[in-house]
């Protein structure tokens, strides 16, 4: 090989361009991601998902878990919370009975439990 041949070396001052995460991977790798098969949508995702516990990769409560937390993170936080005005608290110094009476009769699931200050 001659000298003409050869790749001059790089000055010491001189920085290597910096490249964006998708030029960092190879081209193998682009294409192959493209026809992996990766999910591009939450549908996709969930279908993924399905597939992978009817073919006995995960079991049904993995399933119904990952699901869920899909499920979860579309909700706003108006989908979960109970305005003020419509939220059920307890008396700390109430009977059990009392208390089981308005837990029952609410539908709610959590309360604010309260000392002498509501």
């Amino acid at each position: 090989m001659s000298e003409d041949d050869s790749i001059p070396a790089p000055e010491a001052s001189e920085k290597p361009a910096e490249k964006s995460p998708e030029r960092r991977r190879s081209w193998l790798d682009r294409i192959s991601s493209a026809f992996s098969g990766e999910p591009s949508s939450r549908d996709d995702l969930v279908e993924l998902l399905r597939d992978a516990q009817s073919d006995g990769l995960i079991a049904s409560d993995t399933l119904r878990m990952m699901e869920g937390a899909i499920a979860v993170s579309e909700l706003t936080v108006g989908d979960v919370m109970v305005s003020r005005s419509q939220m059920v608290s307890l008396p700390i110094a109430a009977r059990f009975l009392d208390l089981m009476k308005e837990v029952v009769e609410s539908g709610h699931s959590r309360f604010p439990v309260h000392g002498e200050n509501k």
